[in-house]
């Protein structure tokens, strides 16, 4: 997801070189029986399908980027999550990004579990948008 069209934020080999974006997810080797599909096509064609099927998000300008108090960054989004993802622990980078250089990132973990699924979201946006303020304060980014 992003504040604004992906090709206005770098060039494609910052994000080849940071392995950013559907292109670059690692999708591992299948065991391709009975075909002559090579791995790369099968790769190519999965994640065509996982698009298609609404399975991975590009989610171009779905970032709200607004000034807090001290011009501090801060930003917000939403997304969902399948109703068949499996519990357990996910991770979600938070990258940022001035004139086509890449400047820093956030990694912060959520571990699903049904119950606590709402309530997770509130704390997760919560310290998220604490965090990446802090980062966009060190930074003096405005």
């Amino acid at each position: 997801m992003s504040s604004r069209k992906i090709s206005e934020i770098a060039d494609q080999n910052v994000f080849d070189k940071l392995r950013l974006g559907v292109t670059n997810l690692p999708l591992g080797n299948a065991k391709i029986s009975n075909s002559s599909t090579s791995q790369n096509i099968f790769n190519q064609n999965l994640k065509k399908y996982m698009l298609d099927k609404g399975q991975f998000n590009i989610g171009e300008n779905e970032i709200s980027v607004k000034s807090g108090p001290g011009k501090v960054g801060i930003f917000s989004t939403e997304f969902l999550l399948p109703s068949n993802s499996y519990q357990g622990k996910y991770y979600v980078r938070y990258f940022i990004f001035q004139n086509g250089e890449f400047l820093s990132y956030a990694e912060n973990k959520i571990d699903l579990k049904p119950l606590l699924y709402g309530i997770l979201a509130v704390i997760l946006s919560g310290s998220l948008g604490w965090l990446i303020s802090t980062i966009f304060r060190r930074l003096k980014i405005s």
